[in-house]
């Protein structure tokens, strides 16, 4: 009875954080969940305890101990991309992105010139299994991780608002094919303010040039009129279809007045089992990492202060 008593005071002083805290130095390790993942660690037995002193316990020699421990290494040297097979071939490579983002339908991807429908992730090897398909596909360059950035984004659309490259030399092929570009995307960008028109196919389509990280975030913050599951680029986001003008300024009015904190991008929950040293973390913070890492808040405000442009008709 005791030995109870002294090991509940030594669980309660280490949970109450009497300066362990204070070991970290300045360094944010666990930031303002640094509580809940101590109670985690003790309460699951990767850490134990002695007399107010935390140490290595079973769980964590379980997961981690010997050789397990090269995934420490793995975080620094393995590439953040999932090889994928058809059958034994393998025919690619993607990045997380395609597989965490939570799709409508079937999660398909486009490799090697075809379309491949996702029949089985493997997290923890980093492997994709897939069979073919005639659907429309996704694809993620490793030249462009995570999808293309707001800086690159925006890039583009200041190419086509008219800026040319500094100090470059433009052969003609290459005039006549920027001038083609600008024309046919033109209903797309204005200067000084971002577009939201019907699309081809009569969808509303939000240009907000914000980037594949922004939009993740965007979709979640103005999720009362972004349509949901949507597969997310760099350009734009799909809008609910029979929204009226009216709807679509309330919306992104709800959307900046947003109180934080604002939602994280939505993961498929799966995507856990590919996150280093995921079962060292409560569920909910490790999907919420995941989520965290998929987004860009920064960019995302900045598109929301913008001003619109929405054209009723096009």
């Amino acid at each position: 009875m005791w030995a109870l008593k002294v090991i509940r005071s030594a669980m309660a002083a280490i949970r109450r954080g009497s300066g362990w805290q204070a070991q970290w130095g300045p360094l944010p390790l666990f930031g303002d969940d640094d509580q809940q993942i101590m109670d985690y660690l003790l309460d699951a037995g990767f850490l134990d305890h002695d007399q107010g002193t935390a140490f290595i316990g079973a769980e964590a020699e379980k997961h981690f101990g010997r050789r397990h421990f090269m995934e420490l290494l793995a975080v620094f040297t393995a590439a953040p991309q999932f090889i994928v097979y058809a059958g034994r071939a393998e025919i690619g490579s993607v990045e997380a992105s395609v597989l965490t983002a939570e799709v409508e339908g079937e999660r398909v991807l486009l490799l090697a010139g075809r379309s491949w429908r996702v029949t089985h992730v493997d997290w923890t090897r980093r492997q994709v299994f897939v069979e073919a398909t005639d659907q429309g596909g996704t694809a993620r360059w490793m030249s462009l991780p995570d999808g293309a950035s707001h800086a690159i984004t925006r890039g583009a659309r200041s190419v086509l608002l008219g800026a040319d490259p500094a100090g470059v030399r433009l052969t003609r092929r290459a005039v006549d094919a920027l001038a083609n570009i600008r024309a046919a995307r033109s209903a797309q960008v204005s200067a000084g303010r971002l577009i939201v028109a019907r699309d081809e196919l009569g969808n509303w389509r939000w240009w907000t040039w914000a980037g594949a990280a922004a939009n993740r975030t965007l979709a979640a913050w103005a999720d009362q009129i972004v349509v949901p599951r949507q597969r997310i680029g760099p350009e734009s986001l799909r809008l609910q279809r029979h929204l009226g003008v009216a709807d679509i300024q309330e919306g992104f009015a709800a959307a900046l007045a947003r109180p934080h904190p604002r939602p994280l991008p939505v993961v498929d929950p799966a995507a856990v089992r590919g996150l280093k040293f995921s079962v060292a973390l409560p569920a909910d913070l490790a999907v919420a990492t995941i989520a965290a890492r998929s987004g860009d808040p920064v960019a995302a405000e900045t598109v929301l202060g913008e001003q619109l442009s929405v054209v009723a008709s096009g």
